[in-house]
């Protein structure tokens, strides 16, 4: 996913890895290839990206794709995505991938007031142009609808919102070069479903925005 000119988002199980040059990212996707993994890469790396942001605040994951969805769009994060993500994150070859340095993306605990490290798991990230991501759960409903909880628009390249919406509760966002570790857990998911009490089938979704 290198020198993408759509905007997506999208959650991945993946290794963070250290990359600071494009040189080194095309040495990475095609050691991930081979071992049947797909390399993501958080912000912008279209051809008009910069190489020099790249250094800064771009994450590198190698791993699998558990669900995306292009900017003006609703994307949806079901249950049978992230096992299947899982299973084949099990299968993969990391022999096959050179001895790079592990990344870290830091995870902030409220209830302790510390941030932990964490390598490898479940991530939500955002690529290309202006790249915006929501996670959320709720329910989908027309975008001009009154809702119940709160409101998350997509908004497409040419920024215009998309025909629906989600209605519910955020989980986490990024945007631009950031990347998110997310718990989808069935314990996390049911916590999260917990919180909008009044949907009879809540579901994980995301919402992307060119932003």
């Amino acid at each position: 996913m290198l020198y993408e000119d759509i905007t997506e988002g999208a959650v991945v199980q993946g290794r963070v890895l250290e990359a600071s040059t494009y040189a080194e990212l095309e040495t990475i996707q095609a050691e991930a290839k081979a071992m049947g993994a797909t390399l993501f890469v958080a912000g912008d790396t279209s051809p008009t990206g910069d190489e020099e942001g790249l250094k800064h605040h771009n994450k590198a994951i190698v791993g699998v794709l558990v669900a995306k969805a292009e900017a003006g769009q609703v994307g949806v994060v079901s249950h049978d995505a992230v096992q299947n993500a899982a299973a084949r994150y099990a299968q993969l070859d990391w022999s096959k991938l050179g001895g790079h340095a592990l990344g870290t993306v830091y995870v902030y605990d409220e209830a302790t007031d510390e941030e932990s490290e964490v390598k490898e798991g479940t991530f939500l990230l955002c690529w290309g142009p202006l790249p915006q991501v929501v996670l959320s759960i709720g329910c989908i409903v027309e975008k001009e609808s009154k809702p119940v909880y709160d409101l998350h628009r997509s908004q497409d390249m040419d920024q215009v919102g998309g025909r629906v919406a989600v209605d519910g509760k955020r989980i986490d966002w990024s945007e631009f070069g950031g990347c998110k570790h997310v718990d989808l857990s069935d314990e996390a998911i049911a916590r999260y479903r917990a919180r909008v009490p009044l949907h009879q089938d809540p579901k994980l979704y995301l919402t992307v925005r060119y932003d």
